[in-house]
């Protein structure tokens, strides 16, 4: 019998031996057992994509990756062929890296993807347990109070079990404290007090599956559109001068609609420029510019505002942004008290002049004007003209002595600032403004309501895992003490009490003091 039972031993013993380790779950003091075929492939991918060090990995890759998108030029943000001076023959190689459209290449998508699956997944093994935390107590005997490390001392009071409870509830609400009774044994509570901070990772960890929702659909379904657009213009969305999807064209998901855009109006604010800034030849910097466009939806609604910059037309989850300005050559004239616009296409010496015809006294001439723009030409501080009548042999107001010994002296001209009028001989001329283009940037931020979300659980995730979450575990144990001065019983009743918390153990400690102190 006693060599039948080594014979059992020894072939358990090689059998354990021979078993393979590593997928196998503990069943209480059960042996373990293993996972085989497709349930072990199962629990390993389930181990892998859940792993802490995956999301400390993807999470690290993905700020590495934005600090990239931060500090190198993005294409539709800067001008592509200022990116491509910067970097000249670089740039093909950084273009092909994703590294000028960071948060549009597919690695940058992947990567997001990849870390939502890992926080849903990790989020499984301790969403329940966290839950369950707080809103399902759990209660503690005596006995198992009394032999649990970290406990607090014992307290004796001269009352009844059922009055001492009664009492220790009415000093714990005084405090804030929320109290659950065991319903199988009332003499064993749970308190708690900030216990809800327990649910802050869980809040947090819902902001960011959110903030990487709003991620994904917005590279997935957004775009950008640039064009310039003079007064009067019209425009449909996706004949834009640019439209740029936030995701290669194979997997974006969206579409541009047919929105048609207009521009009316537009007019630009310069700051006033200092006699120091006139000096150096600094011309004054943009104060506000702003535009009064229509806008023709899908569905025919006519929208009209005035946009500006940092006040954008909203529609939807699509938004037009007063983004830039240009000159455009053109200049708004009235000759003769007639409106008329003309091009600065004309080059005289190394500068682009304006060339109106004009009839003076059946004679044809040409009004020469000479634009000088804010921004555009050194030292100008106010858009301004200087006209001059040329009558194809020579300066209205040049004397032919003067011309024919070739003398510096300057022919009659006209200087006008914008809104003034003035005479050139027989030609009345006024100066409206300088025509500018408006440039518009229209853009589709469908993660924008997700993104808000988003960072209001994170920061409200954050703040409750800084409140300091304190528990309490309590049991009363009656017993019957003779008192020997009275001759008579007394009921008296210990309160044994665990207290746990991993803020402010100092400031725990004093209050577990004070509850004590007030208990006697």
């Amino acid at each position: 019998m006693d060599a039948s039972k080594n014979s059992t031993v020894r072939t358990t013993a090689q059998t354990t031996a021979n078993q393979p380790t590593g997928h196998t779950h503990a069943l209480g003091l059960k042996q373990f057992k293993k996972h085989t075929g497709v349930r072990a492939l199962i629990h390993d991918l389930h181990r892998m994509v859940s792993s802490v060090q995956l999301a400390i990995t993807l999470l690290s890759t993905l700020a590495l990756a934005t600090l990239v998108g931060v500090l190198m030029p993005q294409e539709g943000l800067v001008e592509l062929a200022d990116i491509k001076r910067q970097f000249g023959e670089s740039y093909l190689y950084l273009r092909a890296l994703g590294l000028f459209n960071v948060f549009s290449s597919p690695w940058f998508i992947a990567l997001q993807v990849l870390f939502f699956i890992n926080l849903i997944f990790g989020s499984m093994l301790w969403l329940r347990p966290a839950v369950r935390s707080v809103f399902v107590p759990i209660f503690c005997s005596a006995q198992h109070i009394a032999l649990t490390h970290g406990q607090a001392p014992p307290l004796t009071l001269p009352h009844s079990a059922q009055n001492t409870k009664s009492l220790l509830i009415q000093h714990l609400k005084r405090r804030g404290w929320r109290i659950v009774q065991d319903p199988k044994n009332t003499l064993q509570l749970y308190a708690a007090k900030g216990d809800y901070g327990r649910l802050g990772p869980v809040v947090a960890h819902i902001g960011i599956a959110l903030l990487l929702t709003g991620s994904l659909l917005a590279a997935l379904t957004g775009f950008k559109a640039q064009h310039l657009l003079e007064p009067g213009q019209t425009v449909m969305l996706p004949q834009a001068e640019r439209v740029i999807k936030n995701a290669p064209e194979a997997i974006w998901l969206g579409h541009v609609p047919n929105i048609k855009l207009g521009v009316k109006q537009f007019n630009v604010e310069f700051n006033q420029s200092t006699p120091q800034d006139l000096k150096r030849g600094v011309s004054p910097t943009p104060k506000q510019y702003y535009c009064d466009i229509e806008v023709v939806t899908e569905d025919g609604q006519k929208i009209a505002q005035q946009i500006s910059v940092n006040h954008p037309l909203t529609l939807g989850d699509i938004t037009v942004y007063q983004a830039t300005f240009a000159p455009t050559g053109k200049l708004s004239l009235e000759i003769n008290h007639k409106p008329v616009t003309v091009n600065a296409d004309r080059m005289f010496g190394d500068r682009a002049v304006a060339e109106v015809p004009v009839m003076v006294n059946r004679k044809p001439m040409t009004l020469i004007v000479f634009p000088f723009l804010v921004q555009q030409d050194a030292g100008v501080s106010a858009h301004h003209i200087r006209a001059f009548l040329h009558d194809g042999q020579g300066f209205y107001g040049l004397s032919k002595a003067d011309a024919a010994k070739n003398r510096p002296v300057m022919p009659e001209n006209l200087q006008l600032f914008e809104g003034e009028s003035g005479t050139l001989g027989p030609v009345h001329v006024a100066f409206r403004a300088p025509v500018f283009a408006s440039g518009l940037l229209i853009k589709k931020a469908p993660e924008l309501p997700w993104m808000m979300l988003a960072f209001t659980l994170i920061s409200l995730g954050v703040l409750m895992s800084l409140t300091p979450q304190r528990r309490l575990w309590l049991a009363l144990q009656a017993a019957n003490a003779t008192d020997t001065t009275d001759a008579t019983n007394a009921a008296q009743t210990t309160i044994y009490w665990l207290p746990k918390t991993r803020k402010a153990k100092l400031a725990y400690q004093k209050e577990l003091e004070d509850l004590a102190r007030a208990l006697r």
